[in-house]
């Protein structure tokens, strides 16, 4: 499968330009793509590219790191589905952006297929130096015993398309101050890919689960199998940079970075660990991702063998980048390099605060230059939220959220790929207290069928505020049609006022038998932290009795009387 094609501007890139702007994921994987090309109708210009290198410089800026495919046309990225190579030498972007990592492609080598018994479907393979084997006909999904040789993907000749791994110099970009090493050529060219990750479909692809095929056959019927007992199978780039993204979420947690912190632009701390740690790496150094061309055409040779293309050497090359990466060795490395913190939470703007009353936390970490980075602010175990680190290495956070009671806020922060997390070692306390108290002048109310019944409900404000205001609810024996013919108080208005606050109104409604009374500003903001109950009882009705019954013990007389 190959990198998908866009049309060339650099709206087609809107499919992850909103993550940027909205700062939705610390990692994006990018499978779609452009070839540089100064003719708009076959890839994209300098000035959209600058549009779409914006982007990638306001993700990195958020902690955000880009991961993108370089191309499946190998060095002729602008002849995408072509047989051989018309358009000349060509990268894809957004894998050419400085501030995007591109992810090219191998291919595994040297690991021999076992031996096949049995009869299909009934059949098993034997284990080999790579691979482990089946029994009871069982897929075996977890197979790889240890690091599979690889070789740059080139699947060109067995495929009759052009599929190899995207990589070359860039026309737009020049080449970052990090991009240095053994092997980068002295082109002054940004040059991609940075590294590689598995891609041919063939050896050995992807397997994956999709919702049906073109014949409406569902695939992972039977574990990865389709009702037919076939896999489906994908490769390219495509691949290759969600697998590197997927990697890095895995790296960042390794070294402790806390959500919403990312890695942002990694390319630097790539090319630094590949220099100190090049155990962290594994150098492909064979295979190319050379493609025939037509003669006469743009960049192809005068002269016999018509391609063109670049060849894997030891260190850095134009086909694998810096190698396919150990993960493990990667991360390690990676932490030993991490540059320690101190994170410093000031005392809030408020020792003391009413419910709904906005707090502010400053927190400051050192050294300043601890960003791009986030401040996780919480209370206990809660997360209350984040704020950005900015350029003095101070975060400012706020919050009207703080629950009654005694909040005891701590300030963390995230980390990123230079910096190491740290949290406060004391926490800043806050105590919080209810606006206001609520109280009535009885407990209980008798209300008598179709009349009504008074209470005084008394609000007390807190220390600062205005003097007790007082406002009377009216009690109604009510037919309330959602709650069927029941004792119900409805709406209860108040004139309650109080400095420093809108007006606000007393509100009851309960069908239970109690009412409950909450006072709420205009707003709808919930302003009391405790209500009051008062119990509502059907007053007894008075009795009555029929005339044409006797009282008991009473003799009735006759209608007839004796003459």
């Amino acid at each position: 499968m190959a990198s998908p094609r866009m049309p060339a501007s650099p709206s087609s890139m809107l499919v992850w330009e909103p993550a940027p702007l909205a700062h939705i994921a610390a990692f994006i994987s990018n499978s779609y793509g452009l070839c540089e090309n100064t003719n708009s109708s076959l890839g994209i210009i300098q000035a959209d590219a600058l549009t779409i290198q914006g982007w990638a410089q306001q993700a990195n800026a958020q902690g955000q790191t880009i991961v993108a495919a370089t191309g499946d046309t190998g060095a002729a990225d602008c002849d995408f589905g072509a047989t051989v190579a018309v358009d000349g030498l060509a990268v894809d972007i957004p894998a050419s952006i400085p501030e995007v990592t591109g992810a090219g492609g191998t291919a595994f080598n040297g690991d021999g297929p076992g031996a096949v018994t049995g009869n299909p479907p009934n059949t098993n393979v034997s284990a080999t130096t790579y691979w482990s084997g089946t029994t009871n006909s069982v897929d075996s999904i977890s197979s790889a015993l240890s690091y599979i040789p690889e070789i740059a993907w080139n699947d060109t000749a067995l495929s009759g398309t052009l599929s190899a791994s995207g990589g070359g110099a860039s026309i737009y970009f020049a080449k970052p101050t990090w991009q240095t090493g053994t092997g980068v050529p002295p082109d002054g060219k940004r040059d991609v890919p940075d590294i590689a990750v598995g891609a041919s479909p063939n050896h050995d692809g992807y397997l994956i689960c999709s919702p049906a095929d073109k014949a409406g056959n569902p695939s992972c019927t039977n574990g990865f199998r389709d009702v037919q007992g076939s896999f489906d199978v994908v490769g390219g780039t495509s691949v290759s940079a969600p697998s590197f993204a997927a990697t890095l979420a895995l790296i960042n947690q390794y070294l402790g970075n806390i959500p919403p912190g990312g890695l942002g632009n990694v390319n630097p701390k790539l090319y630094q660990l590949a220099a100190s740690t090049p155990s962290a790496f594994n150098d492909i150094t064979s295979g190319n991702n050379i493609v025939p061309c037509t003669q006469g055409t743009t960049g192809c040779p005068a002269s016999a063998p018509f391609q063109y293309g670049f060849s894997t050497n030891v260190g850095y090359d134009q086909v694998t980048g810096l190698g396919s990466i150990n993960a493990f060795v990667l991360a390690k490395a990676w932490a030993a390099t991490l540059i320690p913190t101190t994170t410093v939470l000031l005392p809030p703007s408020l020792s003391q605060s009413f419910v709904t009353q906005s707090v502010t936390f400053t927190a400051n970490v050192t050294p300043a230059a601890a960003n791009p980075a986030y401040v996780n602010f919480y209370n206990g175990t809660t997360f209350l939220g984040s704020a950005t680190l900015n350029s003095s290495g101070v975060a400012t956070f706020a919050t009207t959220s703080l629950p009654v009671g005694t909040a005891s806020v701590t300030a963390t922060y995230t980390g990123n790929g230079t910096y190491l997390n740290s949290t406060s070692p004391t926490a800043a306390t806050v105590v919080v207290t209810p606006a206001f108290s609520l109280s009535s002048g009885v407990t209980t109310i008798s209300v008598a069928q179709g009349a009504a019944g008074n209470a005084t409900i008394t609000m007390t404000p807190a220390t600062g505020f205005n003097t007790p205001r007082q406002g009377n609810c009216v009690f109604l024996w009510a037919a309330a049609a959602q709650f069927s013919t029941q004792l119900c108080c409805r709406v209860c208005w108040g004139s309650f006022s109080r400095q420093a606050l809108a007006n606000v109104l007393l509100a009851a409604r309960d069908c239970s038998g109690y009412s409950s009374f909450s006072v709420f500003r205009h707003s709808g903001l919930v302003h009391a932290a405790t209500t009051r109950q008062l119990k509502i009882r059907e007053q007894p009705k008075a009795a009555t009795q029929s005339p044409s019954m006797p009282r008991r013990g009473e003799r009735v007389r006759s209608l007839a009387q004796p003459t």
